[in-house]
C-alpha cells in the first residue's frame, strides 16, 4: 500500500555524496515508488564538491519531487540560501557562488544540479577561486556528518 514514511530524531538521509537534514523529514510513496520528500524546518542539503568545498542549499522547508525514484526537482520555501562551486569543462573549480533568495527552484538530472531559479529578491555574488576560503563559505547550521553515513545495510542498526 502507498504510505508516508516519517523520519525523526535528527534525521539524516544520504544519496551518494549528498547529505539531507531537517527537523522532520517525510517521504510519500506512490505505486511503491518515492513521489515526494518533505524536509521541514531547518532544511539543509550538503554535497561534496571536493575534500574542502561543499555545495550547500539551506531553507526553511524543502519539497523534493521524484520521477521513477530519481530526484528531479526541489522547491526551497523560505529563507533560501546557496553556496555552489561551479566547475569548468575540465572539472576544475572556477569559483564560489553565494546567493540568497526567499524561494528557489532547483532542477536535477542524473543526480546533478542542472539549474537553479531564484524567486523573489535574489541577491548573489560569484567569487573567483583565488579569493575563496572554504571556511568563509559555510552556511549557518552546516554540519557535515560523514562519519554517520551507513556504508552497508547493517550499519543502520549500530549506535
Amino acid at each position: 500500500a502507498d504510505s508516508m514514511m516519517r523520519f525523526y530524531n535528527q534525521p539524516i538521509l544520504w544519496s551518494n555524496q549528498s547529505q539531507l537534514t531537517a527537523t522532520h523529514i517525510y517521504m510519500q510513496l506512490s505505486n511503491n515508488k518515492i513521489s515526494t520528500m518533505h524536509l521541514l524546518q531547518s532544511a539543509f542539503i550538503i554535497n561534496v564538491s571536493d575534500s574542502l568545498q561543499f555545495n550547500q542549499i539551506r531553507g526553511k522547508d524543502m519539497v523534493g519531487y521524484f520521477l521513477d525514484n530519481k530526484l528531479r526537482k526541489i522547491d526551497v520555501n523560505g529563507n533560501g540560501q546557496t553556496v555552489y562551486y561551479p566547475k569548468n569543462k575540465d572539472d576544475k573549480t572556477i569559483g564560489a557562488n553565494r546567493a540568497e533568495c526567499t524561494d528557489l527552484v532547483i532542477y536535477i538530472d542524473s543526480n546533478q544540479i542542472q539549474s537553479i531559479t531564484f524567486i523573489n529578491k535574489p541577491d548573489g555574488t560569484m567569487f573567483p577561486i583565488k579569493d575563496v576560503k572554504p571556511v568563509d563559505f559555510t552556511l549557518k547550521g552546516f554540519k557535515w556528518l560523514i562519519q554517520l553515513q551507513p556504508k552497508r545495510k547493517d550499519d543502520i542498526y549500530l549506535k
